[in-house]
This record gives structure tokens, sequence and C-alpha cells, in this order.
């Protein structure tokens, strides 16, 4: 894989309680929500953390792809986390794999695959529905273009 461009995402993720957990339960435990900030795409090299993994030769703007989903059980509640998807080489790849991902979002199953899907640019994405656990529900897609820093 030496040929190819490792992409680590710059992001931020902040928690704030929403709910203290209950000083009488000892199973109860904090509400919770987050806030993602993504500041930009950044090459790394391979020995280093990374996110994706782009095919040279890299494009100087790349449109990252995300979702956010709920989760907890009986004792706690999570919103706003996030999943990565897929870094799109165009904008129309992008608006139509979160357009798909908000398809998909709407049908509750138990399958945990990947789905796969081929964008209008003959690339294809995978995205793993971690909306559909048993406590997780769907929040929002989304897409943003950034520079990739690096280079």
């Amino acid at each position: 894989m030496s040929d190819s461009v490792f992409v680590r995402i710059d992001y931020r993720s902040f928690s704030h309680v929403t709910r203290e957990r209950r000083g009488d339960d000892e199973w109860d435990q904090d509400d919770l929500s987050h806030d993602l900030s993504v500041r930009g795409l950044r090459v790394v090299q391979e020995r280093e953390s990374w996110d994706f993994v782009v095919v040279p030769p890299a494009q100087d703007t790349y449109w990252l792809v995300w979702y956010r989903y709920s989760t907890g059980d009986s004792f706690h509640h999570e919103d706003g986390c996030h999943a990565f998807v897929h870094l799109c080489k165009t904008r129309a790849d992008a608006e139509f794999l979160v357009k798909f991902i908000e398809n998909a979002a709407r049908v509750k199953t138990d399958n945990f695959r990947d789905l796969e899907v081929h964008l209008p640019s003959g690339d294809e994405a995978r995205v793993n529905p971690g909306w559909n656990g048993y406590f997780e529900q769907f929040e929002s897609a989304d897409w943003e273009a950034f520079d990739l820093k690096g280079r």
C-alpha cells in the first residue's frame, strides 16, 4: 500500500451531560449529547493513525460523508454519536451517498453487514449501518467539502 495516500480526519467531539445519573440507582449512568466539529483532512504516514486510504493521485478537495445516530439502553442515552463513511471525489457522489444513507435508515432491520453503494462517478462506497442496533436510532447524514492538507 506504499503508493496509497493515507488521510486522517482532523476533528473534535465534545460531550456534555444532558441528565445526571441518579445516585440511588447503581446501574444508572449519565445521559450524554455529543457535538462534532470537523476541521479538515490531512495526509499522514502509513505508520500513523489514519481514517481513509486514497488511491493516487490525490485530489485537492474531497467531500467527507458521515452520519449521526443515538444509542443507549435502559440506564442511559447518548445522542450525536457519529460514523465517518467515505471520502467522495465529487459533490454529486457525496449528495448521492447522503440520500442513500437517509433512505437505508428509514428501514430498521437487524442487518449489520456493510451496504455497498455504487456512486454516480463509478466509485464504490461501503456504509456500515450502525443505526440498526437494538438501541440505536438514525439522526442524520451530511457531507462537507475539505481541502486535503499536507500533500
